[in-house]
């Protein structure tokens, strides 16, 4: 099985290549990656070019765009691939998530899993993981996932197959598509009607917080595509009460899958 990576990026220079570095450091050599470049001009298509040049693996497409979203899933769908990862270009990879996206693919034939959500600071390093949950797919279907109430679901965590982005409708592309920020709000409640998401006991991907995230910077505007796209809404008090109690559970769901996990890791050293 081969994953194939997508990395749209616009003058991301100051940190594509130690994103691209995360994944040329995979342990498992099964995987491709697809810069998606917007028409950059401070040097990212030289640094993404040169790691082209330097490995197969990486493709490099160059050419203005209409913004992340068009370009994500134009080069999804122009693509001959399967099973896809979505990093963006000041985010990272550590070294066993192909791996362990694989083994989660071929275990459970699940078409859309996500990993543990993690958070990285600008040096790289690791600062954060967060209990996993199993996320209801009705309540992804119904827009409960977002900052303002159940959390968002974390972008870099993901992986998927392709059929997930040729089964929505063009109304679903057009709205994931006409959103310059909450475009992955909109491609998760789309998902939600033909797959469940299935959760992996591992970290797969994390957000970078550096000080110049786009969606950190601009957080009230991401909040207001949400709302525009019907994100569910409660009073802060209700609201806080309902992420009190889904934490709670994703606690708990996170102590019952690491046992599992280990009695699978004692069974098979038996």
């Amino acid at each position: 099985m081969t994953i194939t990576i997508f990395m749209p990026v616009l003058n991301g220079a100051s940190f594509i290549a130690e994103a691209i570095a995360s994944i040329e450091a995979q342990t498992s050599p099964d995987w491709r990656l697809c810069v998606l470049d917007g028409g950059s001009t401070d040097g990212t298509l030289d640094i993404a070019s040169a790691r082209c040049e330097a490995d197969s693996r990486v493709t490099v497409q160059s050419a203005p765009d209409d913004g992340q979203y068009p370009a994500l899933l134009n080069g999804i769908l122009s693509t001959d691939c399967d099973h896809v990862g979505w990093l963006n270009a000041d985010d990272l990879m550590p070294p066993w998530a192909v791996a362990e996206a694989s083994r989660a693919f071929a275990e459970t034939g699940a078409d859309w899993i996500s990993g543990l959500p993690s958070l990285w600071d600008s040096e790289g390093r690791l600062r954060a993981v967060y209990p996993l949950a199993r996320r209801s797919r009705r309540l992804i279907r119904a827009g409960w996932y977002h900052d303002g109430l159940l959390g968002c679901l974390q972008q870099e965590s993901m992986f998927f197959r392709k059929r997930l982005i040729e089964g929505m409708s063009a109304a679903e592309r057009d709205e994931v598509t006409g959103h310059r920020l909450a475009g992955d709000f909109a491609l998760w409640r789309a998902f939600a009607r033909q797959a469940r998401l299935m959760a992996v006991p591992v970290v797969l991907g994390g957000f970078r917080r550096h000080g110049q995230n786009r969606s950190l910077l601009d957080g009230q505007s991401y909040a207001e595509e949400v709302s525009e796209m019907g994100g569910k809404d409660f009073p802060g008090f209700v609201a806080r009460k309902i992420r009190s109690v889904h934490d709670y559970l994703a606690a708990i769901g996170s102590l019952k899958a690491a046992r599992k996990s280990a009695e699978m890791l004692a069974r098979e050293g038996e």
